[in-house]
Protein backbone atom coordinates (compact mmCIF):
# COMPACT_ATOMS: atom_id res chain seq x y z
CA UNK A 1 0.00 0.00 0.00
CA UNK A 2 1.82 2.83 -1.39
CA UNK A 3 -0.42 5.70 -1.08
CA UNK A 4 0.68 9.40 -0.65
CA UNK A 5 -1.23 12.20 1.19
CA UNK A 6 -2.78 14.34 -1.59
CA UNK A 7 -1.57 12.42 -4.08
CA UNK A 8 -4.84 10.95 -5.98
CA UNK A 9 -4.78 7.45 -6.82
CA UNK A 10 -6.49 5.65 -9.50
CA UNK A 11 -8.98 2.81 -8.02
CA UNK A 12 -11.95 0.82 -9.27
CA UNK A 13 -15.00 0.63 -7.46
CA UNK A 14 -16.71 -2.46 -6.76
CA UNK A 15 -20.55 -2.39 -6.04
CA UNK A 16 -22.56 -6.38 -5.11
CA UNK A 17 -25.79 -6.91 -4.26
CA UNK A 18 -27.34 -10.31 -3.13
CA UNK A 19 -31.03 -11.03 -2.74
CA UNK A 20 -30.84 -9.99 0.70
CA UNK A 21 -33.13 -7.50 1.16
CA UNK A 22 -31.38 -6.08 4.43
CA UNK A 23 -28.57 -5.17 2.34
CA UNK A 24 -27.67 -1.47 1.02
CA UNK A 25 -28.91 -0.88 -2.27
CA UNK A 26 -26.57 -0.20 -5.26
CA UNK A 27 -26.82 3.40 -5.53
CA UNK A 28 -26.44 3.41 -1.63
CA UNK A 29 -23.14 1.87 -2.03
CA UNK A 30 -22.31 4.24 -5.08
CA UNK A 31 -23.28 7.49 -3.17
CA UNK A 32 -20.87 5.93 -0.25
CA UNK A 33 -18.12 5.05 -2.31
CA UNK A 34 -17.92 8.01 -4.23
CA UNK A 35 -17.98 10.09 -0.87
CA UNK A 36 -14.97 7.71 0.13
CA UNK A 37 -13.29 8.50 -3.09
CA UNK A 38 -13.65 12.21 -2.79
CA UNK A 39 -12.21 12.34 1.11
CA UNK A 40 -9.53 10.17 0.45
CA UNK A 41 -8.04 11.17 -2.55
CA UNK A 42 -8.99 8.78 -5.43
CA UNK A 43 -9.71 9.11 -8.83
CA UNK A 44 -12.94 6.45 -9.82
CA UNK A 45 -11.97 4.96 -13.23
CA UNK A 46 -14.53 2.15 -13.43
CA UNK A 47 -17.18 0.05 -11.82
CA UNK A 48 -17.73 -3.20 -11.71
CA UNK A 49 -21.61 -4.90 -10.34
CA UNK A 50 -22.55 -7.96 -9.65
CA UNK A 51 -25.77 -8.12 -9.17
CA UNK A 52 -27.94 -10.78 -7.14
CA UNK A 53 -25.02 -13.16 -6.12
CA UNK A 54 -23.99 -14.28 -3.05
CA UNK A 55 -20.64 -12.72 -1.72
CA UNK A 56 -19.45 -16.75 -1.14
CA UNK A 57 -20.23 -17.64 -4.81
CA UNK A 58 -17.26 -16.05 -6.50
CA UNK A 59 -17.26 -18.43 -9.64
CA UNK A 60 -20.82 -16.94 -10.90
CA UNK A 61 -19.17 -13.15 -9.85
CA UNK A 62 -18.43 -12.45 -13.77
CA UNK A 63 -17.47 -8.63 -12.64
CA UNK A 64 -15.36 -9.95 -9.87
CA UNK A 65 -13.26 -11.99 -11.86
CA UNK A 66 -13.02 -9.30 -14.37
CA UNK A 67 -11.80 -6.53 -12.11
CA UNK A 68 -9.00 -8.86 -10.75
CA UNK A 69 -8.00 -9.97 -14.06
CA UNK A 70 -7.74 -6.18 -15.03
CA UNK A 71 -5.70 -5.49 -12.12
CA UNK A 72 -3.19 -7.84 -13.47
CA UNK A 73 -3.57 -7.42 -17.10
CA UNK A 74 -4.25 -3.91 -17.60
CA UNK A 75 -2.47 -2.34 -14.39
CA UNK A 76 -4.42 0.52 -14.28
CA UNK A 77 -5.87 0.93 -11.17
CA UNK A 78 -4.35 1.04 -7.12
CA UNK A 79 -7.22 0.79 -4.79
CA UNK A 80 -10.78 -1.13 -4.92
CA UNK A 81 -13.35 0.85 -3.18
CA UNK A 82 -16.18 -1.17 -1.35
CA UNK A 83 -19.19 -0.28 0.64
CA UNK A 84 -17.52 -3.32 3.40
CA UNK A 85 -15.93 -5.98 3.24
CA UNK A 86 -17.97 -8.61 2.74
CA UNK A 87 -19.35 -6.35 -0.38
CA UNK A 88 -15.88 -7.85 -1.63
CA UNK A 89 -16.63 -10.84 -0.72
CA UNK A 90 -18.09 -13.20 2.00
CA UNK A 91 -15.48 -16.59 1.53
CA UNK A 92 -13.32 -18.02 3.75
CA UNK A 93 -9.74 -16.71 4.82
CA UNK A 94 -8.79 -19.52 2.57
CA UNK A 95 -9.72 -18.79 -0.40
CA UNK A 96 -9.75 -15.01 0.09
CA UNK A 97 -5.98 -15.94 -0.36
CA UNK A 98 -6.70 -17.06 -4.13
CA UNK A 99 -8.43 -13.59 -5.02
CA UNK A 100 -6.05 -11.77 -2.58
CA UNK A 101 -2.35 -12.72 -3.98
CA UNK A 102 -2.90 -11.17 -7.77
CA UNK A 103 -4.74 -7.77 -6.21
CA UNK A 104 -1.41 -7.66 -4.02
CA UNK A 105 1.78 -8.44 -6.48
CA UNK A 106 -0.38 -6.09 -8.82
CA UNK A 107 0.20 -3.48 -5.69
CA UNK A 108 -3.77 -3.28 -5.22
CA UNK A 109 -5.26 -2.75 -2.16
CA UNK A 110 -8.63 -2.48 -0.82
CA UNK A 111 -10.63 0.52 0.70
CA UNK A 112 -14.21 -0.12 2.10
CA UNK A 113 -16.33 2.38 4.00
CA UNK A 114 -17.06 0.34 6.91
CA UNK A 115 -13.88 -1.07 7.60
CA UNK A 116 -11.11 1.53 6.25
CA UNK A 117 -8.23 0.65 4.26
CA UNK A 118 -7.03 -3.07 4.61
CA UNK A 119 -2.82 -3.55 3.91
CA UNK A 120 -2.15 -6.95 3.10
CA UNK A 121 1.46 -6.31 2.74
CA UNK A 122 1.58 -5.68 6.46
CA UNK A 123 1.12 -8.63 9.50
CA UNK A 124 -1.26 -6.33 11.45
CA UNK A 125 -3.67 -5.61 8.21
CA UNK A 126 -3.78 -9.42 7.10
CA UNK A 127 -4.64 -10.82 10.80
CA UNK A 128 -7.33 -7.91 10.71
CA UNK A 129 -8.98 -9.06 7.42
CA UNK A 130 -8.44 -12.63 8.15
CA UNK A 131 -10.71 -12.49 11.32
CA UNK A 132 -13.09 -9.93 10.11
CA UNK A 133 -13.22 -12.47 6.64
CA UNK A 134 -14.12 -15.52 8.84
CA UNK A 135 -16.63 -13.81 10.54
CA UNK A 136 -18.04 -12.65 7.50
CA UNK A 137 -18.19 -16.16 6.21
CA UNK A 138 -19.79 -18.12 9.23
CA UNK A 139 -22.16 -15.81 9.38
CA UNK A 140 -23.67 -17.44 5.59
CA UNK A 141 -22.86 -21.00 7.34
CA UNK A 142 -24.78 -20.00 10.40
CA UNK A 143 -27.65 -18.99 8.25
CA UNK A 144 -27.46 -21.58 5.74
CA UNK A 145 -27.81 -24.04 9.32
CA UNK A 146 -30.89 -22.04 10.02
CA UNK A 147 -32.69 -21.89 6.97
CA UNK A 148 -32.46 -25.28 6.46
CA UNK A 149 -33.73 -26.12 10.08
CA UNK A 150 -36.90 -23.57 9.46
CA UNK A 151 -37.31 -25.44 6.09
CA UNK A 152 -36.94 -28.71 7.80
CA UNK A 153 -39.46 -28.39 10.77
CA UNK A 154 -41.78 -26.55 8.30
CA UNK A 155 -41.68 -29.49 6.23
CA UNK A 156 -42.49 -31.55 9.04
CA UNK A 157 -45.79 -29.77 9.58
CA UNK A 158 -46.59 -30.30 6.30
CA UNK A 159 -45.72 -26.77 5.25
CA UNK A 160 -43.23 -25.37 3.28
CA UNK A 161 -44.15 -26.27 -0.45
CA UNK A 162 -43.95 -23.36 -2.69
CA UNK A 163 -44.40 -24.45 -6.72
CA UNK A 164 -47.35 -26.55 -7.54
CA UNK A 165 -47.41 -29.05 -9.86
CA UNK A 166 -49.23 -28.83 -13.51
CA UNK A 167 -52.81 -29.20 -12.83
CA UNK A 168 -52.96 -27.64 -9.02
CA UNK A 169 -53.33 -23.92 -7.58
CA UNK A 170 -52.35 -22.70 -4.36
CA UNK A 171 -55.01 -22.12 -1.78
CA UNK A 172 -54.25 -19.60 0.86
CA UNK A 173 -55.93 -19.28 4.01
CA UNK A 174 -56.23 -16.95 6.95
CA UNK A 175 -54.65 -17.46 10.48
CA UNK A 176 -58.66 -18.52 11.27
CA UNK A 177 -58.49 -20.85 8.36
CA UNK A 178 -60.72 -19.17 5.83
CA UNK A 179 -59.78 -19.62 2.51
CA UNK A 180 -58.86 -16.03 1.30
CA UNK A 181 -57.18 -16.50 -2.34
CA UNK A 182 -56.71 -19.20 -4.96
CA UNK A 183 -53.63 -18.39 -7.30
CA UNK A 184 -53.74 -20.64 -11.11
CA UNK A 185 -51.10 -22.12 -11.79
CA UNK A 186 -48.10 -20.18 -13.29
CA UNK A 187 -48.77 -16.90 -11.27
CA UNK A 188 -46.31 -15.26 -8.76
CA UNK A 189 -47.89 -14.31 -5.50
CA UNK A 190 -46.07 -13.88 -2.15
CA UNK A 191 -48.29 -14.64 1.28
CA UNK A 192 -48.71 -12.37 3.58
CA UNK A 193 -46.90 -13.34 7.09
CA UNK A 194 -49.31 -15.58 8.74
CA UNK A 195 -51.66 -17.12 5.71
CA UNK A 196 -51.32 -20.76 5.14
CA UNK A 197 -51.03 -22.83 1.86
CA UNK A 198 -51.99 -25.92 0.19
CA UNK A 199 -52.06 -26.96 -3.13
CA UNK A 200 -55.57 -27.54 -4.35
CA UNK A 201 -57.14 -29.40 -7.75
CA UNK A 202 -56.55 -26.24 -10.50
CA UNK A 203 -59.33 -23.98 -12.09
CA UNK A 204 -58.29 -25.72 -15.45
CA UNK A 205 -60.40 -28.55 -15.69
CA UNK A 206 -58.86 -30.01 -18.84
CA UNK A 207 -55.09 -29.82 -16.82
CA UNK A 208 -56.51 -31.97 -14.14
CA UNK A 209 -58.61 -34.13 -16.14
CA UNK A 210 -55.22 -35.03 -18.02
CA UNK A 211 -53.18 -35.46 -15.22
CA UNK A 212 -55.87 -37.99 -13.49
CA UNK A 213 -55.78 -39.58 -17.35
CA UNK A 214 -52.28 -40.13 -17.32
CA UNK A 215 -52.37 -41.92 -13.77
CA UNK A 216 -55.30 -43.88 -14.28
CA UNK A 217 -53.56 -44.89 -17.66
CA UNK A 218 -50.28 -45.98 -16.87
CA UNK A 219 -51.73 -48.15 -13.84
CA UNK A 220 -54.61 -49.61 -15.29
CA UNK A 221 -53.19 -50.39 -19.12
CA UNK A 222 -51.14 -52.18 -20.25
CA UNK A 223 -48.93 -49.22 -22.10
CA UNK A 224 -45.68 -46.99 -21.65
CA UNK A 225 -45.17 -43.47 -21.13
CA UNK A 226 -44.34 -43.36 -25.13
CA UNK A 227 -47.39 -44.57 -26.21
CA UNK A 228 -49.35 -41.77 -23.32
CA UNK A 229 -47.12 -38.94 -24.49
CA UNK A 230 -48.40 -39.85 -28.42
CA UNK A 231 -51.74 -40.62 -27.88
CA UNK A 232 -51.83 -36.81 -25.96
CA UNK A 233 -50.20 -35.50 -29.11
CA UNK A 234 -52.62 -37.04 -31.57
CA UNK A 235 -55.48 -35.70 -29.66
CA UNK A 236 -53.81 -31.99 -29.45
CA UNK A 237 -53.92 -32.21 -25.45
CA UNK A 238 -51.96 -29.19 -24.19
CA UNK A 239 -48.65 -30.15 -22.49
CA UNK A 240 -47.78 -27.87 -19.33
CA UNK A 241 -45.53 -25.72 -21.42
CA UNK A 242 -47.53 -25.91 -24.57
CA UNK A 243 -45.08 -28.23 -26.11
CA UNK A 244 -45.65 -31.52 -27.86
CA UNK A 245 -45.65 -34.62 -25.11
CA UNK A 246 -42.37 -36.84 -24.41
CA UNK A 247 -41.50 -39.42 -22.29
CA UNK A 248 -39.60 -37.41 -19.62
CA UNK A 249 -42.72 -35.21 -19.52
CA UNK A 250 -44.86 -38.23 -18.55
CA UNK A 251 -42.58 -39.65 -15.95
CA UNK A 252 -42.42 -35.92 -14.39
CA UNK A 253 -46.13 -36.25 -13.77
CA UNK A 254 -45.99 -39.80 -12.67
CA UNK A 255 -43.37 -39.48 -9.98
CA UNK A 256 -44.28 -36.27 -8.13
CA UNK A 257 -46.09 -37.57 -5.17
CA UNK A 258 -47.89 -34.83 -4.30
CA UNK A 259 -50.23 -35.19 -6.76
CA UNK A 260 -51.71 -38.02 -4.06
CA UNK A 261 -51.73 -35.00 -1.71
CA UNK A 262 -48.07 -35.37 0.31
CA UNK A 263 -46.24 -32.95 1.31
CA UNK A 264 -42.77 -33.55 -0.15
CA UNK A 265 -39.57 -31.73 0.94
CA UNK A 266 -35.76 -33.06 0.14
CA UNK A 267 -36.06 -35.10 -2.96
CA UNK A 268 -32.85 -33.46 -4.32
CA UNK A 269 -29.79 -32.12 -1.58
CA UNK A 270 -28.13 -29.89 -3.02
CA UNK A 271 -26.20 -27.94 -0.15
CA UNK A 272 -23.16 -26.05 -0.05
CA UNK A 273 -22.74 -25.65 3.80
CA UNK A 274 -25.49 -27.95 4.43
CA UNK A 275 -28.44 -30.41 3.53
CA UNK A 276 -31.34 -32.94 4.15
CA UNK A 277 -29.55 -36.05 6.68
CA UNK A 278 -30.88 -39.67 6.01
CA UNK A 279 -32.61 -38.89 9.58
CA UNK A 280 -34.73 -36.16 8.23
CA UNK A 281 -31.98 -33.74 10.30
CA UNK A 282 -29.69 -30.79 8.59
CA UNK A 283 -26.31 -32.42 7.90
CA UNK A 284 -22.65 -30.57 7.77
CA UNK A 285 -21.23 -30.51 4.43
CA UNK A 286 -21.59 -29.96 0.72
CA UNK A 287 -23.99 -31.94 -1.02
CA UNK A 288 -24.97 -32.19 -4.84
CA UNK A 289 -26.95 -35.57 -4.65
CA UNK A 290 -30.04 -35.61 -6.57
CA UNK A 291 -31.31 -38.61 -4.76
CA UNK A 292 -32.43 -39.41 -1.35
CA UNK A 293 -34.67 -39.80 1.81
CA UNK A 294 -37.45 -36.71 1.65
CA UNK A 295 -39.51 -35.58 4.44
CA UNK A 296 -42.88 -36.86 3.16
CA UNK A 297 -46.01 -35.99 5.15
CA UNK A 298 -49.16 -37.28 3.85
CA UNK A 299 -52.73 -35.81 3.42
CA UNK A 300 -51.40 -32.29 3.24
CA UNK A 301 -52.91 -31.36 0.20
CA UNK A 302 -55.45 -32.06 -2.01
CA UNK A 303 -55.23 -35.45 -3.77
CA UNK A 304 -56.03 -35.67 -7.58
CA UNK A 305 -54.83 -39.27 -7.58
CA UNK A 306 -55.61 -42.05 -5.03
CA UNK A 307 -52.55 -42.76 -2.80
CA UNK A 308 -53.24 -46.37 -3.78
CA UNK A 309 -53.03 -46.05 -7.63
CA UNK A 310 -49.98 -43.31 -7.13
CA UNK A 311 -48.30 -46.74 -5.40
CA UNK A 312 -48.88 -48.66 -8.48
CA UNK A 313 -47.20 -46.57 -10.85
CA UNK A 314 -44.34 -46.08 -9.17
CA UNK A 315 -43.96 -50.48 -8.65
CA UNK A 316 -44.72 -49.91 -12.40
CA UNK A 317 -42.52 -47.99 -13.15
CA UNK A 318 -39.88 -49.66 -10.98
CA UNK A 319 -40.32 -53.21 -12.79
CA UNK A 320 -39.77 -51.40 -16.10
CA UNK A 321 -36.58 -49.68 -14.99
CA UNK A 322 -35.19 -53.51 -13.73
CA UNK A 323 -36.51 -54.96 -16.89
CA UNK A 324 -35.10 -52.29 -19.64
Amino acid sequence: MTKKTGEVTPAVAYIRMSSDRQEASPDQQRAEVAKLAKREGYRSIREYFDDGISGDATEKRKAFQRMIADAEEKGDFAAILCWSQDRFGRFDSIEAGRWIYPLRQAGVWLHTVAEGAIDWNDFTGRVMYGIVQEGKHQFLVDLSKNVLRGKIDAAKQGRGSALPPWGMDRAYYDPTGNLVKQVPYGECFSKPRGWAMRFVASCDVEAVETVRWIFDTFAERDCGMGWIAGDLNRRGVKSPKGTTWSIQTIQGILTRRVYSGANVFGTNRYGKYHHLGGNGEAATGRSKSRGGEPIIVEGIHDALVEPDEFERCQRKLAERSVAG
